[in-house]
This record gives structure tokens, C-alpha cells and sequence, in this order.
């Protein structure tokens, strides 16, 4: 009996890949970290810009003092990064909208960032003259 149980379910699966094979199981998601060097930093200092607000896709995704920098990328959820995680669905990839402003209200960066499932986009922000 338990035997006829396992085939059964085997092929009740099997049935559900077969029907819908472009669907998937689960519900994927990834990650991206911003993040600017030393110079950039520098340069909105001297411009005024004490701090920074990210926004995704319209949301607050964290701020972060023009004082902290890196030298070279973070990884995600690094302490002190701005980094978000976002749920794809059941795409493997997805893009978002980013905007970050100053402290001010300004507007400093923004653009479009595409963010894989089960990876670390990492996004480097840099001075624009």
C-alpha cells in the first residue's frame, strides 16, 4: 500500500511538471548592495551633502552618511551597507528603479538596476561632473 502511495504521488508530480513546465515551484529573490568610493564621497562632502536616502522601486531601502565609503565593493548585508533584498516571483531575474537623494531633498542618482536571484548586484555609485 504505502508503495502505491509513493507512485501515485510520483506521478502527480510528474503530471504537475509536465503541464506546467515554465512554472516554477518557488518564489525566487535577490540582492543588491550601493555603495561609493572614498573620492565620490569626498566630492559630495564638499558639495554640502552630509547624507544619503535610497529608495527602490519607491521604497526606502536605508541612508547612509557621505562619511562612510568603501574601497572596494561590499558584499551584500555588509555591515553599514545599504543593500535590499527583493522578491522576483518566479522570474531568475528582475529590474527595479532606484533613486537616492541628499539630505536636502535633491536628487543624486538615479537609474535602473537589474537584481538576479541568489546574487549580490553590487551597484558602485560615482561622481559625476
Amino acid at each position: 500500500m504505502k508503495k502505491k502511495i509513493i507512485i501515485f504521488a510520483g506521478l502527480v508530480v510528474l503530471t504537475i511538471i509536465i503541464v506546467f513546465p515554465g512554472c516554477a515551484l518557488f518564489e525566487e529573490e535577490g540582492s543588491a548592495v550601493f555603495w561609493f568610493n572614498g573620492n565620490t564621497a569626498e566630492k559630495w562632502r564638499e558639495r554640502g551633502t552630509t547624507s544619503m536616502i535610497f529608495y527602490v522601486d519607491g521604497d526606502p531601502a536605508g541612508s547612509a552618511s557621505t562619511s562612510l565609503f568603501w574601497n572596494s565593493a561590499p558584499e551584500c548585508g555588509a555591515s553599514g551597507s545599504i543593500t535590499v533584498v527583493k522578491d522576483l516571483g518566479t522570474k531568475t531575474s528582475k529590474s527595479f528603479s532606484y533613486r537616492v537623494i541628499d539630505q536636502k531633498g535633491s536628487l543624486c542618482y538615479s537609474g535602473d538596476i537589474e537584481i538576479t536571484a541568489n546574487h549580490c548586484q553590487k551597484l558602485q555609485l560615482t561622481w559625476y561632473e
